[in-house]
């Protein structure tokens, strides 16, 4: 009887057939796991993509129509590179249009307005960038040197934040459930 089952047992383990199919199906968990972390990433870099090329819109044509500005033009002025960038990125996503520090113009999430006043643009600043956001500090005397280098003058800076929950991780660029971009220029 030894030698019937001895036979049988060395056939079962010289046979291979469905050894494929057993190595896919240990490997495949692992190659669709590391696709969907693929697909995840990738949607967050457009999702941020998208938000960037927004903002730099609106801050091209900030910077390209901004040196003039004055009180009677901020608001128009403000509001336009708010559409601007509101148009690319759609209603769910907060955006911030900021002159000086005090005219603030918002759109998305069901809302719009505009805060501040906009004698703000005929002040100057030195606004500086922190893990925080941007410090304004206070006003200054116009073309008077900054302590981070340049000089105070007028500056814009554009805050967009659109929620964003990916499928397994942050990956750095996902902070408190939103994508937050910010961006600062001197207009003159």
């Amino acid at each position: 009887m030894n030698h019937i089952s001895g036979k049988r047992t060395g056939r079962f383990v010289r046979d291979e057939r469905g050894v494929s199919a057993l190595e896919f199906a240990l490997v495949a968990p692992i190659i669709f796991a590391l696709l969907a972390v693929v697909v995840d990433f990738g949607m967050l870099v457009q999702t941020r993509a998208n938000m960037e090329t927004a903002l730099s819109s609106a801050m091209s044509f900030g910077l390209a129509r901004g040196q003039d500005v004055d009180a009677a033009e901020a608001a128009g002025y403000a509001a336009s590179l708010a559409d601007i960038a509101s148009t690319q990125l759609g209603e769910d996503t907060a955006l911030n249009v900021t002159l000086n520090r005090s005219f603030i113009t918002t759109r998305g999430r069901g809302s719009a307005g505009q805060t501040g006043s906009a004698n703000a643009v005929s002040l100057c600043y030195c606004p500086e960038r922190k893990p925080s956001g941007i410090d304004w500090g206070t006003s200054r005397i116009c073309t008077a040197p900054c302590p981070n280098g340049g000089h105070a003058g007028l500056f814009l800076a554009i805050k967009a934040a659109r929620p964003y929950r990916p499928l397994f991780l942050d990956y750095g660029l996902v902070s408190d459930g939103q994508i937050v971009i910010e961006t600062l220029a001197g207009l003159r």
